[in-house]
C-alpha cells in the first residue's frame, strides 16, 4: 500500500478528500504563483550600520516583508521596483549576530526560498579592478571585509600594511553564501611573494578557507583570493574578511552545561591559545557558537559549541594507556583533543550491569577536523564495542553495560592524525525519548513553505520519527499567522505520515510568519512520558553533480503565509462511503473559476 493509501485508511474519507484538494492547490501554485529569491546585492554589511539591499528573483512585484530566521535586522523601507527587483533598506543592529542571516521574502501570493545575508563587524570594500597582477594589488587598510567575484582565471590580491608581530588573518565567505558550486582557495604572501600561509578548505568553515600569519617584519602583505582550480566564474562571490582580529579554530570544552558559566580555552589561533569564561544560555540552540574577541576584534563566524545538560570533564594528560586514563561518572560529557599523530586518548568509569548509554562523538558536527573512531574496553581488558561512522561522519553506540565494573572510553582519529584543534566531545547519556519531524517536499529539490490564500485551505505531509518510544502523536501550530489554524487527525502509534491542513478565514489579513509545527506524545497510557518535537527543514542552498547536496543549512521553522484569495477554488465531493483498506475509489472534483480569470 502507498504512503497515501495508509494515511487514507486511518483518517478517513473526509479529511483524505480535505488533504487531496489543498494538496492539489499547493501543488498547483509551486510554479505558477509562487515567488523566487536568488540572491541578495550585496550579500552582507556592517553591523551598525544603515545598507540598501537589491533583492534579485521572480515574480516579486507583489513583495511586502521580508521574513528573518536570526533577530537583529530591522526593514525600515520597502520599495518594488519591478516584477524581478525589490529595494530594501536594512537597519543592522551593532549588536546582531555575525554570520549568516537567514531570510526569505513574503510576497500577497506566495514565500520564497531562504536565502542567507551576512553580517560583518568590520567596514565593508568593494574589489576594484584590476587587481590581478601581483605586482599592482589593491590597496586597503586592515580590518575591511571585501566583496569580490572570482571569474575564470581570475586572481585577486589585496595588499595591507603590518609590523612585526601584528597578526594577519583572511577568512573567506564563498560557498556559504549559498550561491554556487565555489571552493574558494586563500593565501597569505610576503612582498617576496613567498607564501607564508593558505587553505583550500578549513574544517570550522568547510569549504571556505581560514590563513593565519604573524608578520615575521614591518612591511607590506599580500592576500590572493581565487578559485582553488582557477575555474571561477561570474556567479563566485565571496567576502573576505582581513584584518588582526582573533581566529581560534577549536575550543576546549567544546560545549558546557545549559545556564551555567563555562572556562573556554580558544585553541588555534596563531597569536596563540586564550582562555575566557562564558555564560551559557538557559536552553539549549542546536546552532549556538562562540565569537572569539579580544582587544583587536572580533571573529567574523563563530566557534561551534554545544550546549546540553551534562557537566564536563576535561582530559588530563598523560591518559595513552587504561591506568592514566582520566576517571568520571556518567552521565557526563568528555572533552578533548587529540593532540598529535598517533594520540589515543583514555577516560575510565564504574558502571553497573544493565544500565544504558547513549554514547556520541561530537567533533565534525562541531566543525573539528577530526574522523573520531569510538572504542569501548572493559578495563584492563578488550574491546566491548567500536564505530566509526553511525552519527554521520561522527561516532556513535549504544553501550548496554555487561556487568559491573570499570570500563574505558577510548577515542582516536580514523586515520591517525592529529593536532592542536583537533578537539572533540563525547557525551554519555542515559536512554531520552525523541521525536523528530520533517515536511514532504511538494517538488523534488524546492523548499517547501506554506502559502494558503485567504477563505481556503493548504496541505501538507508531515513525516514523524519517534526514537526510543512509541504511541500516538498530536500535531499543533504556534506562532502561525492571525487567522491560520491547522486541523491534523494525529498520528496513530503505527503510523509515520500524516496529512496537516492549514485553513484561513476569509476574512483574515494577508501576513506570514515562522511557524512553530510541534508534535507531541498524546497517549492517555503513558501519562509522564513527555516527549515533543519541533519542525525541522533542511535547505540545500548548492548542490553539485547529480544534485548532490554541497552547502546545507537547517531551520526548525516552517514559513506560512496567508495570501490573496485564489482566482479559483477546488472541492472533491464527499463519498458517501468510505475507502476501504487497499481499495480505490473514483472521486468527482469540482473546479470553479472566477469570472474574468
Amino acid at each position: 500500500m502507498t504512503q497515501l493509501g495508509r494515511i487514507a485508511s486511518t483518517v478517513g474519507a473526509r479529511s483524505l478528500a480535505i488533504f487531496v484538494v489543498v494538496l492539489m492547490l499547493s501543488t498547483s501554485r509551486v510554479d505558477a504563483a509562487s515567488p523566487s529569491l536568488g540572491g541578495t546585492s550585496p550579500r552582507g554589511a556592517q553591523r551598525g550600520t544603515e545598507v540598501e539591499v537589491t533583492l534579485s528573483g521572480a515574480r516579486l512585484d507583489d513583495a511586502q516583508q521580508i521574513l528573518f530566521y536570526e533577530p537583529g535586522i530591522e526593514v525600515t523601507k520597502l520599495e518594488v521596483v519591478n516584477p524581478t527587483t525589490v529595494k530594501v533598506m536594512l537597519k543592522i543592529a551593532p549588536d546582531a549576530q555575525l554570520g549568516s542571516h537567514r531570510i526569505r521574502v513574503r510576497t500577497a501570493t506566495g514565500i520564497t526560498e531562504l536565502r542567507p545575508f551576512f553580517v560583518g563587524a568590520m567596514k565593508e570594500l568593494v574589489e576594484k579592478e584590476p587587481n590581478s597582477d601581483f605586482a599592482t594589488p589593491q590597496p586597503i587598510e586592515m580590518n575591511v571585509v571585501v566583496n569580490g567575484t572570482a571569474d575564470n582565471e581570475d586572481v585577486d590580491y589585496y595588499v595591507v600594511d603590518a609590523k612585526k608581530g601584528d597578526r594577519i588573518t583572511a577568512e573567506v565567505e564563498g560557498i556559504r553564501l549559498g550561491i554556487t558550486l565555489f571552493d574558494v582557495y586563500v593565501a597569505i604572501m610576503s612582498a617576496a611573494r613567498f607564501e607564508l600561509a593558505s587553505s583550500d578548505d578549513a574544517a570550522l568553515v568547510w569549504q571556505d578557507g581560514i590563513a593565519s600569519i604573524i608578520a615575521p617584519e614591518d612591511g607590506k602583505y599580500i592576500i590572493q583570493v581565487r578559485e582553488s582550480s582557477y575555474a571561477g566564474n561570474g556567479a563566485c562571490l565571496y567576502r573576505v574578511h582581513i584584518g588582526n582580529y582573533p581566529r581560534p579554530q577549536a575550543t576546549l570544552p567544546s560545549g558546557g552545561l545549559l545556564g551555567q558559566p563555562v572556562e573556554v580555552t580558544y585553541l588555534g589561533d596563531v597569536a596563540g591559545d586564550r582562555k575566557e569564561t562564558i555564560t551559557l544560555p538557559g536552553i539549549v540552540e542546536p546552532q549556538f557558537g562562540l565569537f572569539a574577541k579580544d582587544e583587536r576584534g572580533i571573529a567574523p563566524s563563530k566557534n561551534w559549541f554545544r550546549i546540553s545538560e551534562f557537566g564536563n570533564v576535561i582530559e588530563a594528560e598523560p591518559n595513552e594507556t587504561h591506568d592514566n586514563a582520566t576517571r568520571f561518572t556518567a552521565p557526563i560529557a568528555l572533552n578533548g583533543a587529540i593532540g598529535a599523530p598517533g594520540d589515543v586518548d583514555h577516560f575510565r568509569f564504574t558502571a553497573k550491569k544493565g544500565e544504558v548509554y547513549d554514547v556520541r562523538v561530537h567533533a565534525r558536527g562541531i566543525r573539528s577536523p577530526l574522523d573520531p573512531v569510538l572504542t569501548i574496553l572493559t578495563a584492563g581488558g578488550g574491546a566491548i564495542a567500536a564505530n566509526d561512522d553511525s552519527g554521520g561522519p561522527d561516532s556513535y553506540l549504544r553501550f548496554t553495560v555487561p556487568a559491573d565494573g570499570d570500563f574505558v572510553i577510548q577515542v582516536r582519529d580514523h586515520l591517525g592524525n592529529g593536532g592542536p584543534i583537533y578537539s572533540y566531545r563525547v557525551e554519555l547519556s542515559p536512554i531520552r525519548p525523541q521525536l523528530n519531524l520533517t515536511v514532504v517536499e511538494f517538488q523534488q529539490y524546492v523548499q517547501p513553505s506554506v502559502s494558503v490564500p485567504k477563505g481556503n485551505r493548504f496541505g501538507i505531509v508531515l513525516n514523524t520519527s519517534r526514537v526510543d518510544f512509541g504511541g500516538p502523536l498530536a500535531i499543533r501550530g504556534e506562532n502561525l499567522p492571525p487567522g491560520i489554524t491547522i486541523e491534523c487527525p494525529g498520528v496513530p502509534a503505527n503510523l509515520s505520515a500524516v496529512p496537516v491542513i492549514f485553513t484561513v478565514a476569509a476574512d483574515a489579513a494577508i501576513g506570514g510568519t515562522l511557524a512553530d509545527i510541534i508534535g507531541s506524545l498524546n497517549d492517555p497510557a503513558q501519562p509522564m512520558l513527555k516527549v515533543e518535537g519541533k519542525v525541522r527543514q533542511d535547505m540545500t542552498l548548492v548542490r553539485g553533480q547529480n544534485q548532490i547536496p554541497f552547502w546545507t543549512e537547517f531551520t526548525q521553522k516552517l514559513p506560512v503565509a496567508v495570501t490573496n484569495e485564489a482566482p479559483f477554488s477546488i472541492a472533491i465531493v464527499e463519498p458517501k462511503v468510505p475507502i476501504v483498506r487497499g481499495g480505490t475509489m473514483e472521486l468527482k472534483v469540482v473546479a470553479t473559476r472566477k469570472e474574468g480569470f
